[in-house]
């Protein structure tokens, strides 16, 4: 079940980034015995060639590669709803995840608030405080 889920995570993140209009949910249904996936496509994007070329792609890859355990595709919900609960991918979140946070470093030496002087005390034990992003 993970390598589906991690499959599909995967596949459906690169779809997401190729279109940033394009959302996607999905999850596990024990109902179906099978994960759903819902392609949330604008009314103005309803006629995107390129979008349903590259998502029948995706099913038939998804299809061969999983036969009976394979997701149930649909647009919009139409054929089952999904819980709150559902896995939500865009195409910014699909960038995002990409990001590498090691790179990251902040820089806070001194700031000065009209004529006073505030140092920032990396690694001293009397700073009680720290920033929580």
């Amino acid at each position: 079940m993970d390598t589906i889920k991690e499959y599909l995570n995967e596949k459906l993140k690169e779809l997401a980034s190729s279109f940033n209009w394009l959302s996607i949910k999905y999850e596990f249904i024990p109902k179906f015995n099978t994960f759903c996936v819902s392609y949330n496509v604008p009314n103005k994007e309803k006629d995107n060639e390129d979008f349903y070329v590259q998502a029948m792609i995706l099913e038939e890859d998804i299809n061969s590669k999983f036969k009976d355990k394979s997701p149930l595709f649909c647009e919009n919900e139409r054929l089952f709803s999904l819980s709150d609960d559902a896995i939500c991918i865009n195409e910014t979140m699909a960038k995002s995840f990409n990001f590498d946070f090691s790179e990251l470093h902040f820089a806070f030496n001194e700031y000065k608030f009209e004529n006073e002087s505030f140092e920032f005390m990396n690694n001293s034990s009397d700073n009680h405080y720290a920033l929580a992003a």
